[in-house]
């Protein structure tokens, strides 16, 4: 049976884009488990009003809750894999693959990992690119997370087919996910993706 996790974002009490984390649990969950009742994560409660990362552990039903002190990495660097075969469209327990890929990373902070020709994610976050106008995010990530999906919903951040060589058309790169806030991140130059 296989496992699947939730990563939220509470601060001062509140949770981070919980709609968009909700209807993803319970999409994941109507697929595996047809039969599975709808699940509300309004309940959930931080210890305090803190910065907390809330993973939460479900199958059919929600297997564990468990908030950690969160502190933010930081990366400058990311080094270039490349995997044909790579599949992550849920947010499976299971990240086997992507530790194998993350072994590759050499002196770099992260990697940024291409699938059949085009940049997909980083190892735990999505990417967005500066063009000096504007900012991008693959077309073809492993995982369509919901800091992702939100910046694309609101207009902040536009989709675009990236392959490594298109790099050269951009001067930072970011990374997101449903623990760094667009607002808060540190953009970095793309020179610093390492082919």
């Amino acid at each position: 049976m296989s496992r699947y996790i939730e990563t939220i974002r509470f601060e001062h009490g509140q949770a981070d884009l919980l709609p968009l984390h909700e209807a993803r649990l319970n999409r994941t969950r109507k697929i595996h488990y047809p039969s599975s009742q709808y699940i509300s994560l309004n309940d959930l409660k931080p210890p305090d009003k803190n910065l907390w990362k809330c993973r939460l552990l479900y199958t059919d039903h929600i297997e564990d809750v468990e908030f950690l002190k969160y502190k933010i990495k930081k990366i400058n660097s990311l080094k270039t894999v490349f995997d044909d075969t790579i599949e992550y469209t849920e947010k499976a327990a299971d990240r086997s693959a992507i530790d194998r890929l993350f072994k590759a990373k050499e002196n770099c902070d992260d990697i940024m990992i291409v699938r059949r020709g085009y940049i997909t994610d980083a190892s735990y976050a999505n990417l967005i690119f500066f063009d000096g106008n504007s900012w991008y995010t693959p077309k073809t990530p492993l995982l369509a997370g919901v800091r992702r999906e939100y910046l694309l919903a609101t207009g902040q951040v536009k989709e675009l087919n990236l392959r490594p060589n298109d790099l050269n058309n951009f001067s930072l790169v970011m990374l997101i996910n449903a623990m760094l806030p667009f607002e808060l991140q540190r953009a970095f130059p793309v020179g610093n993706i390492v082919p």
